[in-house]
């Protein structure tokens, strides 16, 4: 009978030969641990369906991440079923798990309006790309000036997978970007790197302002300005609401925000309430 630790490794490489990326990997780690390796431990060779529910009662957390974990279990035993390591898939019987629609709203015009007035310079020039692009804060902190062509406001990412994707940016993040670059230079910080941490040293300057390190910033600079909810993913959000509302195709939208599934783009892209009673007052409410 084949060890959990072998069994593990061996999804494992098989998922770095696809060139899934370390974070994608590291996750399934975590969850196979975290199920199977906790004491008391499970066998994977031989558990049930029965042994990956009571395992997954017991686990603290909501229907989101748990149905994470799901997804998750369920490739590696699809895996392991198909490379015939096991005789029977435990997982094949436990389904998706439901979870609650809650409608994550975007910024409204107004509240970004107050960031562009309000926020620091940097935050301003963070703030302005995300909204103009659409791309992934992951995204965000590995970019480069020399990455952007100011001429064509264009510039390439590589997204989940390491997928390429051409991106676009507004000419208002163009100057804010060129105004930040200034500013910075102005007191010896010269670097590549799009976005510094606020204390850079000479001897490290290709060091990157975080994930953390934005997500923290823009929150402290939205609490300051009455603004709630501030964190960088819902800038992507928005700038999907927008581009549906202002007439963009939803299959345009899914390749700007690097989508393989349509159904995701459609659930960041919230059709503003506004727009919608609009049209029923316009079109169907004539009708009747």
């Amino acid at each position: 009978m084949r060890s959990n630790e072998f069994l593990m490794n061996s999804f494992l490489r098989s998922k770095e030969l696809e060139g899934r990326t370390a974070k994608t990997i590291a996750f399934y780690k975590t969850t196979i641990e975290l199920v199977f390796f906790r004491s008391p431990a499970i066998s994977i060779a031989t558990c049930t369906t029965y042994d990956i529910r009571d395992r997954f009662s017991k686990l603290t957390c909501g229907p989101v991440g748990l149905d994470g974990y799901r997804r998750a279990l369920s490739s590696f035993f699809r895996f392991l079923f198909e490379e015939e390591l096991i005789s029977k898939n435990p997982m094949a019987r436990i389904h998706r798990i439901k979870q609650p629609k809650i409608i994550k709203q975007p910024f409204s015009r107004a509240e970004i309006g107050t960031m562009r007035e309000k926020f620091s310079l940097k935050s301003r020039a963070i703030v302005e790309l995300l909204i103009s692009s659409g791309i992934r804060i992951s995204e965000c902190v590995q970019l480069n000036f020399s990455d952007l062509d100011f001429e064509k406001l264009t510039f390439i990412v590589f997204g989940k997978g390491q997928k390429e994707r051409r991106c676009f940016f507004s000419r208002q993040a163009a100057n804010l970007l060129f105004e930040y670059k200034t500013a910075r230079e102005a007191l010896g910080k010269f670097s590549d790197v799009l976005f510094l941490p606020d204390h850079v040293y000479k001897n490290r300057p290709f060091e990157r302002l975080t994930i953390s390190g934005i997500e923290g910033r823009l929150k402290k600079e939205g609490a300051k300005n009455g603004i709630k909810g501030v964190y960088p993913h819902r800038f992507r959000r928005t700038f999907a609401t927008w581009a549906l509302s202002a007439g963009v195709p939803v299959d345009q939208i899914r390749i700007l925000l690097g989508h393989e599934n349509i159904q995701t783009t459609l659930r960041y892209a919230l059709t503003e309430q506004e727009q919608v009673s609009n049209s029923y007052r316009s079109i169907i409410e004539k009708s009747l």
